[in-house]
């Protein structure tokens, strides 16, 4: 990104262009937890999901970028995101509802694309929704995730 001297850059609600549920996670380590566990909280201006991790977890997926276990939790933190999406954001309750939040309403547009149903649906089931989006790759016997990756 190239910025001519003397430009101004504005500050204001970042809008993630690509609107997966991915790219609303925020990974950050939380000594407070033991060992191998996370908790997932939603964040306004802009929505975003705060993962709080474990140290050991946070510096497991911090530093294994294709490593099969990571994509399982990976897979298991989108469940609970959308659980959580689920639980407290299934109403939108007027004007500072979710469809208030150009962020989620780009998540569920997303989710209506690839024919999957939103947190506000009645037939919604976060772990059917984040297991079809990030399917679990199970290594077959004989396989090694070298082979898998590719």
């Amino acid at each position: 990104m190239k910025i001519d001297k003397g430009s101004r850059l504005a500050v204001g609600p970042v809008v993630q262009m690509k609107p997966t549920l991915l790219h609303l996670l925020y990974l950050k380590q939380d000594t407070e937890l033991v060992d191998g566990t996370f908790r997932v909280d939603a964040e306004s201006q802009p929505f975003r999901f705060v993962v709080n991790l474990s140290d050991d977890l946070h510096r497991f997926l911090r530093y294994n970028g294709r490593d099969h276990t990571r994509k399982h939790i990976m897979t298991h933190i989108v469940t609970a995101c959308f659980a959580l999406l689920q639980r407290d954001f299934h109403i939108d309750d007027g004007e500072d509802g979710w469809q208030s939040d150009r962020n989620l309403v780009a998540l569920a547009e997303y989710l209506e694309r690839e024919d999957l149903p939103t947190w506000a649906d009645s037939e919604f089931r976060p772990e059917v929704v984040a297991t079809t989006l990030h399917p679990h790759q199970l290594l077959v016997s004989g396989d090694s995730e070298e082979n898998r990756d590719g």
